[in-house]
């Protein structure tokens, strides 16, 4: 799911991925905030698009001549490994809102299973570059796929991105199973740096060292932070002008009950010679690491181990070092995860986080999609987010004890969970997305479902400012709140507040589970300024409360 201005008319507008059996489409905003559904406007020579399933989409200017352009990853299992199935595509805006697929060579060749696609200009040359998320290798589950960095090299209207990970952040090639990524300044350093998360990984920190970027996870003070994550929010939710974070994970409410020092293991190996990977998950009980397939699961998967385990109760009472020779491990890809609770990474500065859980509600089910806002006009950043997962296998069951939460925060990086019937936010489904989209001065919140309908929720916080109160440097949204539009090119913005205190607040394009939000700064009460950075160090000051709006550039 992607928000941008397709025909730039001013308006928002949606994109939802499709694959074979379901047709990607487009909502068109229209006056009066109402959308008007449309295929795919695709022009020019005639491309099977049928075969690639889209995961994540993004609406950014990719060659520079001011229109929104579309990027979709191919993802899935639908197809072997190395597929042109799995070639991503950009669509190339026309100035009018129709759109023609990049001809062969702006795009390198990308064979990957994808998740999410982010942009932002890491080398501050004044373009968007990319970061493309790695998600599988079908048929060679868990092994790590390529992920990539895309540099905009585009120039006198010739589009071209071209692959530069091995160049730029080696360490990136095959970080793991990306489920999602954020282009973030995580440091303070006034560069944007990269932190990325995903199955049978641990959260992952690449410091951006002047266009080249080092993994300084273990430098970070974290612990263990292995685990299924799913997802990434950020905001400063504690006040103190730094970005903090909030990951989204498997939650607690699970047969698992991991630690570094009993975790939940995969080895991964052809172990039975058939030429394919054979992945075995292991977990502890009374502190003995046990295989957490059946017997019967485990034959299905590697015929040998019915004469190895020829009844029940051997294979009950077999520890896993029983199961497997040494020689037979040699070799084997392994991984753990030690963390399932969706946790709040708090930033202390200087590139130190402490973590800790979201409250107990939050650990029933999954957490995917995730949004950032003052829901409730107390001024303090709160926490939306969806879930459940109707994917494992029927011996695990549904995740699926979610309906959806509003966690308002304390501005301590605190929150407590606010009841539906009192927030009127209800997901009981299989939830991923969610996005914030402008219709008609009103703030949208689109959720997302696996085999199911798209969720609309408007945005109606406590407190809004009074209609006629607005003040200069920003637009009024229908409920009185204050909206700064962005330029293609603003990273952040430092908010100041009366007393001397400030907030920060980053801008991205594409954030949490496959989704990109509309890009404005949402002015918090008691603004008094913002200023707002681009990629490139120059910024800008918008003033709240007086009459003027006023620019000033600086390095």
């Amino acid at each position: 799911m992607a928000v941008g201005d397709l025909d730039g008319d001013g308006r928002d507008d949606v994109f939802l991925g499709g694959d074979h059996d379901k047709k990607r489409a487009l909502f068109m905003q229209r006056s009066g905030g109402r959308f008007a559904q449309q295929a795919l406007p695709v022009k020019g020579r005639p491309v099977a698009e049928a075969h690639h399933e889209d995961l994540g989409a993004l609406f950014f200017d990719a060659d520079g001549d001011g229109d929104d352009d579309l990027y979709v990853v191919s993802g899935g299992s639908h197809a072997p490994a190395g597929s042109p199935a799995y070639q991503d595509r950009l669509y190339l805006n026309d100035g009018a809102g129709r759109l023609r697929r990049a001809t062969d060579g702006a795009l390198p060749k990308i064979r990957a299973s994808g998740s999410c696609v982010r942009a932002a200009d890491y080398d501050a040359d004044g373009d968007l570059d990319l970061f493309v998320c790695g998600r599988l290798t079908p048929g060679r589950y868990p092994l790590p796929p390529r992920s990539y960095v895309l540099r905009n090299d585009s120039e006198d209207g010739r589009v071209t991105f071209t692959d530069v990970t091995k160049e730029v952040a080696p360490a990136l090639a095959e970080a793991g199973m990306v489920t999602d990524a954020l282009w973030t300044d995580f440091n303070g350093d006034g560069r944007v740096d990269l932190l990325v998360a995903g199955e049978w990984m641990p959260l992952t920190f690449f410091k951006n060292e002047g266009g080249r970027f080092e993994n300084v996870t273990g430098e970070t003070g974290l612990p263990a932070t292995a685990g299924w994550w799913n997802s990434l929010a950020a905001g400063d939710f504690d006040g103190d002008g730094d970005t903090d974070y909030v990951a989204g994970n498997l939650g607690r409410n699970n047969k698992y009950d991991v630690s570094p020092e009993e975790p939940v293991r995969i080895y991964a190996k052809d172990f039975d010679d058939n030429g394919s990977i054979d992945p075995i998950i292991t977990r502890y009980i009374q502190g003995t690491e046990v295989p957490d397939a059946s017997r019967d699961a485990l034959i299905d998967q590697i015929i040998g181990m019915k004469g190895r385990f020829r009844t029940y109760r051997a294979y009950a009472e077999a520890h896993f070092e029983e199961m497997f020779r040494e020689e037979e491990l040699k070799g084997a890809y392994t991984a753990r995860a030690v963390r399932f609770a969706s946790s709040y990474l708090e930033n202390e500065g200087d590139g130190q986080f402490a973590i800790r859980r979201l409250p107990t509600r939050a650990q029933f089910a999954p957490i995917y999609g995730m949004r950032t806002d003052d829901y409730n006009g107390d001024g303090r950043l709160d926490l939306l987010a969806v879930g459940n997962s109707y994917a494992p296998d029927p011996q695990t069951g549904r995740y699926d004890a979610s309906v959806g939460h509003l966690l308002a925060g304390d501005g301590t990086g605190r929150f407590e969970r606010v009841d539906y019937t009192e927030s009127g936010f209800w997901v009981e489904g299989d939830a991923k997305g969610l996005a914030e989209v402008r219709a008609e001065g009103q703030s949208l919140v689109l959720a997302t479902q696996n085999s199911d309908s798209l969720r609309v929720f408007a945005d109606r916080p406590a407190g809004s400012t009074p209609a006629g109160s607005t003040p200069a440097g920003s637009t009024p949204d229908r409920e009185g709140r204050r909206v700064v539009a962005l330029r293609p090119m603003d990273a952040y913005a430092t908010v100041h507040f009366e007393g001397g205190k400030t907030r920060r607040e980053e801008f991205y394009y594409g954030s949490t589970f496959l989704s990109q939000s509309s890009r404005v700064l949402r002015v918090p009460p008691g603004a008094r300024k913002a200023v707002i950075h681009d990629f490139q160090g120059d910024q800008r000051t918008v003033r709240f409360g007086g009459a003027r709006q006023t620019a000033s550039a600086a390095r």
